[in-house]
């Protein structure tokens, strides 16, 4: 049994018949409440690809949906793999809210199959403050193009990004200077262009 990209089992489509709406709660019933935080992680357009599978010791294996993938715009996997690390960070900020001490276990490299395995563990360190925050945010979540606010981020605010990034053994590096957000808004824009004109890419998003 699998949870899958798509609407909540309380959604009232999935309610035509008091038999669908049975299924559909034996479903839910079978995943951890804090799963739902999955749902709200963002993807590469839209394509939500994760795929959770409950385990009998516990676990819950994080997968994909090879239907949701784009192999032709997304060759490398790289906007596959960002979206189920969003998938697992929703999950892990839902566990937060709920008192729930949760942890990411990575599959071996070159394991066929779930990418890992979200692990319910009392033995997890305490969750940082502002992850709580963030989980409160969950359901508020949206993506904006545009400026969120009329003004620079922070620079506490950058400095706390970064030291946060580098928790995770990341580097994240800030670009403020003007000419630099400049070439990078032009070549941002130049490869959306050439990406959504070609064919195949066309194809693939819109199938």
């Amino acid at each position: 049994m699998s949870l899958e990209a798509g609407p909540p089992a309380s959604d009232p489509f999935l309610a035509s018949a008091p038999d669908e709406q049975e299924r559909s709660d034996e479903r839910a019933s079978a995943f951890p409440a804090w799963l739902t935080g999955a749902r709200a992680a963002p993807s590469a357009h839209n394509t939500q690809p994760w795929q959770f599978t409950p385990q009998a010791d516990g676990r819950v294996a994080v997968g994909w949906d090879e239907g949701r993938t784009l192999p032709v715009a997304d060759p490398t996997s790289r906007d596959l793999y960002l979206s189920l690390g969003a998938a697992v960070e929703g999950a892990c900020l839902r566990a937060t809210a709920s008192g729930t001490r949760l942890r990411f276990e990575a599959a071996p490299p070159g394991l066929a199959g779930p990418v890992g395995w979200l692990v319910p563990d009392p033995g997890t360190a305490d969750p940082p403050p502002d992850d709580r925050l963030l989980a409160a945010a969950l359901d508020a979540r949206q993506t904006a193009r545009s400026p969120h606010l009329p003004r620079a981020v922070p620079a506490s605010v950058r400095a706390a990004m970064v030291a946060e990034a580098a928790r995770h053994g990341r580097t994240l590096t800030i670009v403020t200077d003007r000419p630099s957000i400049r070439r990078l808004a032009s070549l941002t824009g130049k490869a959306t262009a050439l990406l959504f004109a070609d064919g195949p890419v066309h194809a693939e998003l819109w199938r």
